[in-house]
């Protein structure tokens, strides 16, 4: 099973949405903001204030904190794909540099679960684009993979360069996906597992829109998922040399 897409365009309708989605988020982020804070802070007084600890209303609090921070992180990819549909300003990057830099963000998940890693894949010429974004992108597939996965999974990075174009190919060993849910996949918030609304894939697909590159999905349930990235080799100009 595949759901593939193919290079990005102006037109393309999941990249509207997407934009009209940070659009919008611009103007609510300050308000959800401080009623977060507001949330979280009464949370706190009501800690500090049990004269007995109560583990039922401890549990509550936990739960309520928790809550926050998870409304905060969206919040703060939601601002992330406001920067990415603004464009960006492109520069020489190392894939693989920046693979690093994004496995060492999930290094405890990875541990936690007993998540097998394997690498294989060569020392990639540079692309032009902006390594900030690329890792965000890179770090968000890499925990939708790890979430996908329960104890002793594994998680494969491969890659090679083809016609122009660097492939990395991303495979978990996690539940996969039906075609229903492929279908869906790249839409803001949309998640197959009811765990929490997503913004890994739809990140990815921006970023991707900002490489001219392409973004493959593969998947069965119960036989886990590849997400297959394909950037072409741009001339890059280092300091006044070019580099294909």
């Amino acid at each position: 099973m595949i759901y593939y897409r193919d290079n990005l365009n102006e037109s393309d309708p999941i990249l509207d949405r997407i934009k009209g989605l940070s659009y919008m988020s611009r103007d609510l982020a300050h308000a959800i903001r401080n009623t977060l804070s507001i949330v979280n802070n009464a949370a706190e007084v009501i800690r500090m204030r049990m004269k007995i600890e109560d583990p039922k209303i401890t549990k509550c609090i936990d739960v309520i904190k928790e809550e926050v921070e998870k409304e905060e992180a969206m919040l703060e990819a939601l601002n992330f794909l406001g920067s990415i549909t603004k464009g960006v300003k492109k520069n020489p990057v190392s894939l693989n540099e920046v693979i690093d830099q994004a496995l060492k963000g999930i290094e405890s998940e990875l541990e936690t679960k007993k998540i097998k890693l394997i690498k294989n894949y060569p020392e990639f010429p540079l692309v032009s684009g902006d390594r900030w974004q690329l890792k965000e992108a890179l770090v968000s597939l890499f925990k939708n993979a790890v979430e996908a996965m329960e104890q002793g999974g594994t998680l494969e990075l491969k890659g090679k360069t083809i016609d122009g174009k660097l492939i990395l190919k991303i495979k978990d060993s996690g539940s996969g996906m039906d075609q229903a849910s492929l279908e869906k996949a790249f839409d803001p918030f949309f998640n197959s597992k009811g765990r929490k609304m997503g913004l890994g894939l739809p990140l990815a697909y921006a970023v991707m829109k900002n490489l001219n590159g392409q973004i493959e999905l593969e998947s069965l349930p119960d036989k886990g998922t590849s997400v297959i990235l394909k950037i072409p080799i741009e001339k890059v100009e280092i300091e006044g040399e070019s580099h294909e």
